[in-house]
Parts: structure tokens; C-alpha cells; sequence
């Protein structure tokens, strides 16, 4: 699982293979959020994610009613001119498809009762709750039925950061798992780039064993750099051993 990478000072430092081979959940896709700004880097964070031992990745842009209006039309029509225009230098050895990151709001009810939604495979879907604010659980109830109801399978994405639903108990994790809402735990999370307070609990959801897929939900280099930061560091390798036998990324 280990591989050779130059350095910065141009000296070799181990770095750690992921324990997967599909990123689920990324913001590489050019000009459609505030992910990847044009083709070149998003060409060059596809490079690089291939270097973690990616094989297959999902483009997932943002879906939310104030900021990012998408939908799946607009999706798919910017996911096939970067495929378009972009064959030369997309590496060849990556698989690309794409999705969507669906904020739970007033739109995704809109676009989920008109069919207008695009799953992963398998009618799983990546959904995110607001950051800033509890929902209310009768609230998340309606709108998951009304998801199940269509058929669509959710997975709730980076449920480390939803500072609300932290409890030393984990109960209100248990609860939304046992509901059948699955969950995706960033890379960046463990990597330490969200905070002390999402690191943890990634830690803890994995530790009880709550974890069901990990991403990188990459969108600059930034984030790259935090990422190859935690593959390189020896402390990593526990935690993604553990990871290697709960997730399901490479069944999707």
C-alpha cells in the first residue's frame, strides 16, 4: 500500500495508498461551483488523485437553492465538454462519471419529485445537510421518506461535520444509520483539515464501525496538500486499516 513520492526539497517520502479505488464524492468538475476553476486543474487534481491509487471518480457538484442551482442537465452538459475537450490530458488511467452533491432543501424536493436527479449507481444518492443550522429531525424524517419512497438510497455526506449532531453518545448518528441513511467520512477530516472537532468524531464513527464509504471531496490544492500530508505521515496507516474493512466505495 505504500508507494515512493518526491518532496518538495525533491527527496523520496512514503506515501500511503487509499484503502479504495473510487473517490464518491469530489468538486473537480470546472466552472460549476466553487470547486475546480477550469479544465487544466482540474486535469492536474485528477493526476494527482490517481497517485493516491484512485482509479474511478465521481464528479459530484454542489446542488443547493441559494448558491448553486444545478441540476442535472446543466451537470452533465459541463461534465461532457470537459470530457470533450479535455481527452489528451484527463488520465487515461481514471474512469470519470458524475452525480452530485444535493443539499437538503426546497430544490432537491423540487428536482426529486420531478425525477430530476442523477445517483451515483444503484440509486444511491449523496446528500448534505445545512452547516449552519439543525434541520430538526421531523424535518430530515420527511424529506429521507420521500427519498426512499422513489427508490433512491442516501448517503449522507461528511456527517463528521455537522457540529449539531455531535453527542459523546454518538445517538444521534445511530439513529440516522439505523434509518438507513448511510455515511461518507472525508479524507480531509481525518487529515485534520476541518477542525479538532471533526476529526474526532470521524475517528469515533469509524471506531463504532459507522462509517460505510470515504471520499476526498477535494476542490483545490489546498486540499491536496492536506491530503498528501496525512498520506505521508505514519500515523495514517491505523486509521486506514480500519477504513479498509468497512467501506464499500468500490462496490458502487
Amino acid at each position: 500500500m505504500i508507494f515512493n513520492n518526491l518532496n518538495i526539497f525533491g527527496s523520496r517520502a512514503e506515501m500511503t495508498r487509499l484503502p479504495f479505488h473510487t473517490d464518491i464524492h469530489c468538486h473537480v468538475l470546472p466552472g460549476i461551483d466553487h470547486g475546480a476553476k477550469d479544465s487544466e486543474m482540474a486535469c492536474q487534481l485528477l493526476e494527482r488523485q490517481r497517485t493516491w491509487g484512485l482509479e474511478r471518480v465521481f464528479f459530484t457538484p454542489h446542488v443547493t437553492e441559494e448558491v448553486y442551482p444545478n441540476n442535472k442537465a446543466t451537470i452533465e452538459t459541463a461534465y461532457q465538454t470537459f470530457i470533450n475537450n479535455n481527452q489528451s490530458a484527463i488520465p487515461p488511467e481514471i474512469k470519470l462519471d458524475f452525480s452530485a452533491e444535493y443539499r437538503l432543501d426546497s430544490q432537491f424536493e423540487k428536482q426529486l419529485k420531478e425525477g430530476n436527479i442523477k445517483s451515483l449507481s444503484d440509486n444511491h444518492i449523496l446528500v448534505e445537510l445545512p452547516f449552519a443550522s439543525n434541520p430538526g429531525n421531523e424535518w430530515v424524517d420527511s424529506i429521507l421518506f420521500e427519498i426512499e419512497s422513489r427508490g433512491f438510497k442516501p448517503i449522507l455526506a461528511h456527517p463528521e461535520r455537522y457540529l449539531y449532531l455531535h453527542t459523546r453518545d454518538l445517538k444521534n448518528y445511530i439513529d440516522l444509520h439505523n434509518r438507513g441513511v448511510e455515511f461518507q467520512i472525508n479524507l480531509l477530516s481525518l487529515a485534520g483539515y476541518h477542525g479538532e472537532d471533526e476529526n474526532k468524531m470521524a475517528l469515533k464513527l469509524i471506531d463504532k464501525g459507522l462509517v460505510d464509504y470515504c471520499a476526498t471531496d477535494l476542490h483545490h490544492f489546498r486540499h491536496v496538500d492536506s491530503i498528501e500530508k496525512y498520506l505521508s505521515s505514519r500515523a495514517c496507516r491505523p486509521t486506514l486499516k480500519k477504513l479498509a474493512a468497512l467501506v464499500k466505495n468500490d462496490k458502487l
